[in-house]
């Protein structure tokens, strides 16, 4: 027995067509938005990251201030004057290491929010961390 004959008009075949155009077309809609929800939401975090360091970079730069007028009042050989110099040192390093991780945050960010306007784009790759 045989099976009988299908025959499928232009029209049929368009209908078809514009069937799984709709179809691919939702999954990518629903597959996009995922990646721009993910994508916003790591913005955000690399915005608060940045937030918490420019914080923590003004309570450094009011402590190295401190030290500063601190060591006007003091003998510049003594032992106390070495000791706010070596702290001054210390809350520089940790200036210029908070400076770096606030840029890194910053440009992460921008990555991040770029690609959650454009999810369809390829996601840039990230700076190094410092």
């Amino acid at each position: 027995m045989r099976l009988p004959r299908v025959r499928l008009t232009v029209r049929q075949m368009m209908v078809g067509v514009a069937a799984l155009a709709v179809i691919l077309g939702s999954v990518l809609q629903w597959r996009w938005h995922q990646l721009s929800r993910e994508y916003s939401a790591t913005a955000k975090h690399f915005a608060e990251l940045e937030a918490g360091e420019r914080y923590a970079m003004s309570i450094t730069e009011a402590n190295m201030a401190e030290f500063k007028k601190v060591l006007q009042g003091l003998d510049p050989k003594s032992q106390k004057a070495l000791l706010v110099k070596r702290q001054i040192a210390e809350e520089a390093k940790y200036l210029d290491y908070m400076k770096a991780n606030a840029r890194h945050s910053s440009a992460v960010r921008a990555i991040h929010e770029q690609a959650a306007s454009r999810p369809w784009l390829p996601l840039a790759p990230e700076p190094p961390m410092p």
